[in-house]
C-alpha cells in the first residue's frame, strides 16, 4: 500500500478514502507535471528537498510556471470578470433532466462556519470563504484533469460560442484567492499559487470529503470555495457579489434558472429566478435583509421585484480567432 501525505488527513478513518480514487488522480496528475507527491510537504505544500534534480524537468517546469502566473494576472482586469466567468462555467454544467438548474453564492464570515463548507484548514489569516453551489451532476475525471491544465476545456464546439470559451476561466479565481476547492462528487481537492515556484496553480492536492459529500457518491453536485485573506479583498467580493449579480444576468444563461446570493454576517439574501414562456422571460427577485423597528425588534424586511423581457434572437456570422473560420 502507498503511503498517505501526513497533513491532509483529519481521523483514521481517512485514510482509506484519501487512497481512493480522488488521491490516486491528483497523484497521477502531478506526476504528469513532473511532481512526485510523496515529495511535497503536506502542510507547507513546498519541496520537501530542492525538487527535481533534472535540469530539463525544471526548465520546463519553470517555463509553466511563467505562463501561468502571467495567465492568471491578465486573464482579465477587473475581479468581477471571475464572477461572470464563474456563472458561465456553471451554465456550461450538465444538468438532470426534471432538475432545475441553480446556484447559490455563500460569503461566509464566521470562523465557526468554516468546516460546514470544506475540508482545508481554514489558517489564522483567513478572514471569509466564499461559497458556490450549484446542483450539477458533478465532476468527471476529466473535468478535473482539464482544470489542472492550460489550454485543455471539456467544453462541446457549440459551447465555445459564448463566454467563457478559452477553456481557462477557471484560473482568474486566483485574482482573488490562491487556494481555491473544489468538491465535486468523489473528487475534493485544493490549488496553492504559492506552491512549487507557481506549480501550485495546476496541481490539485488532495482532500477529505467536505460536509454533504462520500467518497463514492455522485449526483451531489459541486461546491467551489474560493479562501479570502485580504480584508481588502473581501470587501471588494462582497460588493461585487450583492450588486454586479442581478436578475437580468439570467437572460443570457442558457441553463441556469435561479441564482441565490447570501451574504453571512450581514444577513442579506437574495434569491432570482426566471420563468420562459415563447419568447417572454418573467425575472422574479426576492430580497431580504435584516431591520429593526422603533422598539429595536429583530425583523427581516422583504422586498419583491418582477420584470418581463421580451427575447429576439437573431444568428449572426463572425469571424473566429481560427483562422478564416466563420461561426
Amino acid at each position: 500500500q502507498a503511503a498517505t501525505p501526513a497533513g491532509f488527513l483529519q481521523a483514521e478513518d481517512t485514510d482509506a478514502r484519501m487512497e481512493g480514487a480522488n488521491y490516486a488522480l491528483c497523484r497521477d496528475i502531478a506526476r504528469l507535471k513532473a511532481v512526485d507527491l510523496q515529495d511535497v510537504d503536506a502542510t507547507t505544500r513546498r519541496w520537501r528537498g530542492q525538487g527535481p534534480s533534472d535540469e530539463t524537468t525544471r526548465s520546463l517546469q519553470q517555463t509553466v510556471q511563467g505562463a501561468v502566473k502571467r495567465l492568471a494576472a491578465d486573464l482579465y482586469s477587473t475581479e468581477t470578470h471571475f464572477l461572470l466567468e464563474l456563472l458561465q462555467n456553471v451554465d456550461d454544467c450538465n444538468f438532470l433532466p426534471g432538475r432545475t438548474p441553480r446556484l447559490k453564492m455563500l460569503l461566509e464570515d464566521a470562523p465557526d462556519r468554516f468546516s460546514h463548507l470544506t475540508t482545508l484548514p481554514a489558517g489564522a489569516s483567513l478572514r471569509a470563504l466564499l461559497a458556490l453551489e450549484y446542483n450539477e451532476t458533478g465532476f468527471e475525471e476529466t473535468h478535473v484533469r482539464a482544470l489542472c491544465d492550460i489550454a485543455q476545456s471539456t467544453k462541446t464546439s457549440e459551447q465555445r460560442k459564448y463566454i467563457g470559451a478559452k477553456g481557462i476561466g477557471f484560473k482568474s479565481v486566483f485574482r482573488v484567492t490562491r487556494t481555491p476547492v473544489v468538491h465535486s462528487g468523489r473528487f475534493h481537492f485544493h490549488f496553492d499559487s504559492d506552491a512549487l515556484d507557481g506549480l501550485g496553480y495546476l496541481v490539485p492536492f488532495p482532500l477529505p470529503a467536505a460536509p454533504g459529500f462520500c467518497e463514492d457518491a455522485v449526483d451531489t453536485g459541486t461546491r467551489l470555495v474560493l479562501p479570502l485573506h485580504d480584508a481588502a479583498r473581501l470587501s471588494e467580493v462582497r460588493t461585487h457579489i450583492m450588486e454586479d449579480v442581478q436578475p437580468t444576468l439570467l437572460l443570457f444563461l442558457r441553463n441556469l434558472c435561479a441564482i441565490e446570493v447570501a451574504d453571512g454576517s450581514g444577513g442579506i439574501r437574495k434569491s432570482m429566478s426566471k420563468d420562459v414562456s415563447g419568447n417572454i422571460v418573467t425575472l422574479s427577485t426576492v430580497a431580504k435583509k435584516p431591520s429593526c423597528d422603533a422598539t429595536s425588534e429583530a425583523k427581516e424586511e422583504e422586498q419583491r421585484k418582477v420584470e418581463r423581457w421580451l427575447v429576439h434572437t437573431h444568428q449572426m456570422h463572425v469571424q473566429s480567432e481560427e483562422a478564416g473560420k466563420v461561426i
